[in-house]
This record gives structure tokens, C-alpha cells and sequence, in this order.
């Protein structure tokens, strides 16, 4: 079976609206007590994931941003440094990953309607379909693969004001998904789905701040994002505000 890679899955989550980190987030294995035989392997979800815990429940159901949710968190548990995996334990995590991925865009793309149907609403202006005709060809579904095409059509999205379009446009900045890696346009982009309430853009914002990625650092600022992400119920937001009182 061919191997899957967490940078595959990270561009797909972009794609359809998604945030994405390279960084492991998940607890590791524990010794057990006394030192005495082989350490006890502990598995459990990326602490971003388990801070709601009804997000499995939630993504069973259909609800398309849990299975966000719960795609990175295997994509993420698979990448994370602080667990004892193999490479098959690995690459069934990512499996996994990908199923809820694809769950996500075969629902996501049903509710928008037939490609050719979204793509006559996208070249009459209609910024949600530009959106939808965007992820489309980052993934590549019921059209060929065109990551260039992919950002052209977010950005024409963005330029309107869609606010889910604006949180994709500045994941493609960042990352370089179809266009040069601007990280400081990316920032702003994220700033402005951020001020319309894309909680996925208040995170990334709050993490560009924390880390001084593309905007000046700012720890006082990053808070206030991750704050106003946490409010609306983001997850990782509520995570890494726990993690951040801890330390």
C-alpha cells in the first residue's frame, strides 16, 4: 500500500477549510512503576482534540468541522515525535486521517451541488462557489488537481469578503500552496476572516503572534486571539490556552 504522508493530508485540510500545524501535540508513552519491564505505550488524541470531548460524537454525526477536527488530530498524532509507533502504526493513523478527510469533502461537496453547477455560480461571482471551486481543485474532486487554480479561485473568494475563503487564502500564503510562501500576507489575510469571526483564523492569527510568524511577536496579543477563539468553542484554541497557563 503506498505510503501516505502528513503533508498530503495537511494540504487537503487547507484546502477545505481546515488549520493545520506540523507540530505533535499528543501526551507519549509512560514508564511503569518501579521501572521494572518495558514502558507501558499510552495513546491518546492530540490535547486539541480531547479538550472537546464530544467532537467524535459530533463528527459521527456529520457535523463537517469535527471531522476537521478529528482528521488532524490523527494526522497530528501520527507526526508527533512523543509517541512509540512503528511506521505501519503510523501510517494507519494517517489512513484514518485521510477516511475523515474524505468524509468531509464528499459531504461538503454534495451540499455545494455538481461541479459544473458551482462552477457557472463561481464565474458569475457568486463568492461561495468560488470558495467551494477553490478546494475543489486543491484536492482535486470531480476535477483534475490544480493547485494553482485552486488559489486563483480562493483569492477571488477572498477579494469578496467570504470569511471562510480569507482563513483557506491565508493557509495557501503560509504554506505556499499554489502560489509563493508569504507569510506576512498571510497574516493579514487571516486577520481579516478573523475580524468577520472565522475562529480557525483568530487560532492561526493568535499562533502568528505567539511564534512571530509573519507579524512582530507578541505574546499579549496571542492570547487575546486564542481568547476570542476559545470562545467560540474552537478546540485547540481552549488547548493551548490550558497548555500556555501551565508553563
Amino acid at each position: 500500500m503506498k505510503a501516505i504522508h502528513a503533508t498530503i493530508l495537511c494540504a487537503a485540510l487547507l484546502a477545505t477549510g481546515g488549520a493545520c500545524s506540523a507540530r505533535g501535540e499528543a501526551d507519549g508513552g509512560r514508564e511503569s512503576e518501579g521501572g521494572a519491564g518495558p514502558a507501558e505505550e499510552v495513546r491518546v488524541p492530540p490535547a486539541w482534540v480531547v479538550a472537546d470531548w464530544d467532537t467524535a460524537a459530533r463528527a459521527e454525526a456529520g457535523d463537517v468541522d469535527a471531522m476537521g477536527f478529528v482528521a488532524k488530530g490523527y494526522m497530528e498524532l501520527a507526526a508527533s515525535e512523543n509517541i512509540e509507533a512503528g511506521d505501519e502504526e503510523r501510517q494507519a493513523m494517517l489512513r484514518e486521517a485521510l477516511a475523515w478527510v474524505n468524509r468531509r469533502v464528499k459531504i461538503i461537496a454534495d451540499r455545494e451541488g455538481d461541479v459544473e453547477s458551482v462552477r457557472k455560480r463561481a464565474e458569475a461571482g457568486d463568492a461561495a462557489a468560488q470558495r467551494n471551486l477553490g478546494y475543489r481543485y486543491s484536492l482535486g474532486v470531480d476535477v483534475e488537481k490544480d493547485e494553482s487554480l485552486a488559489f486563483e479561485w480562493t483569492k477571488k473568494a477572498a477579494e469578496q469578503g467570504n470569511p471562510e475563503a480569507q482563513q483557506n487564502l491565508g493557509l495557501c500564503l503560509f504554506y505556499g500552496e499554489g502560489c509563493e510562501e508569504n507569510r506576512a500576507e498571510a497574516a493579514e489575510w487571516y486577520r481579516k476572516a478573523a475580524e468577520q469571526g472565522e475562529a480557525g483564523a483568530m487560532f492561526n492569527l493568535g499562533a502568528c503572534y505567539k511564534d512571530g510568524t509573519g507579524v512582530p511577536e507578541d505574546p499579549a496579543e496571542a492570547v487575546a486571539w486564542f481568547r476570542r477563539a476559545a470562545a467560540l468553542g474552537h478546540p485547540r484554541a481552549i488547548a493551548v490556552l490550558e497548555q500556555m497557563a501551565w508553563e
